[in-house]
């Protein structure tokens, strides 16, 4: 679980013990389709992107496909953090597809999914 230091206080906090901001929440989505974040009546009302991973990590029972390989090959596109925080962070709502379109194929032939952890609070702590 992440945690944020508060220097100044020499305390250490849960993102759901920061004022203002809701508990932590994982959000999934497979390859091709758009996932929807909404922080609307939540926390402080503004989406923070705690982590993200476009890629694969658990294996093939997670979003399954026929079609493509859904291998036990562990692989993630490293700037998935990054790339879900420009395109959300500090917004009410925001959606993002699922595609190597925006995230490029970090493993060829393999199918992918999104996670995004994320909570409705105060950005940039």
């Amino acid at each position: 679980m992440k945690q944020w230091a508060l220097e100044r206080l020499g305390l250490c906090l849960e993102p759901s013990d920061v004022p203002g901001s809701s508990p932590s929440t994982e959000e999934r989505v497979c390859e091709g389709l758009t996932i929807s974040l909404n922080c609307v009546g939540r926390g402080s009302g503004s989406i923070n992107i705690l982590d993200a991973s476009f890629g694969r990590q658990h294996g093939p029972d997670v979003c399954p496909h026929s079609a493509t390989a859904t291998s036990n090959q562990a692989c993630h596109e490293t700037r998935s953090t990054l790339i879900v925080q420009a395109a959300c962070q500090g917004q009410a709502t925001c959606s993002i597809d699922a595609s190597r379109r925006v995230f490029g194929d970090p493993c060829k032939g393999i199918y992918k999914y999104l996670t995004i952890n994320y909570n409705c609070g105060t950005v940039g702590l």
